[in-house]
Order: structure tokens, then sequence, then C-alpha cells
């Protein structure tokens, strides 16, 4: 996103994003916010998320789990024996 403009618009996709990932990081994000102040966000969200890591050590618990393909996370929990 090299040519991003001050005054425009964030896309629905790229703010569905950064909700996906304002709620894992426990963060509210602003009601508005531009494309620039979006990618802001994007790269501070991934930091806290881990979303944006390629080592798996710094990725978290959650996007390890999407990333192995588990499909409902719920299904790696065992019940009690």
């Amino acid at each position: 996103m090299d040519d991003l403009h001050a005054d425009e618009s964030v896309s629905d996709e790229h703010r569905a994003y950064l909700e996906l990932m304002a709620r894992e990081a426990g963060v509210e994000l602003p009601s508005q916010m531009t494309a620039a102040e979006a990618e802001e966000w994007r790269a501070e969200l991934q930091r806290l998320t881990g979303r944006g890591a390629t080592d798996p050590a710094e990725q978290s618990l959650g996007q390890r789990v999407e990333n192995a393909g588990v499909v409902d996370p719920q299904a790696m929990i065992l019940p009690d024996a």
C-alpha cells in the first residue's frame, strides 16, 4: 500500500481484518479511519496478535492453530478422562 492518501477511506475487507485482530488483542478501533491510519493499526495489531509473524514462536496460539488448519479450535480440547 505505497500509494495511500491521507483522506482515502479504508476498504470494508481491510476494516473486517482489523476488527478481527482488534478483538483478539482486546483493543477497540476508532469508528472512522483513513486507509493510511488503518495501515498503521494493521502493523500494530499484527504485532500484538502475532498474525504478521513468520516465526511460529512469535505467533499467537490462535494464529498457530489457524495455520495448522484446525477449523474448530474446540476440537482440540480433550474431555476429562
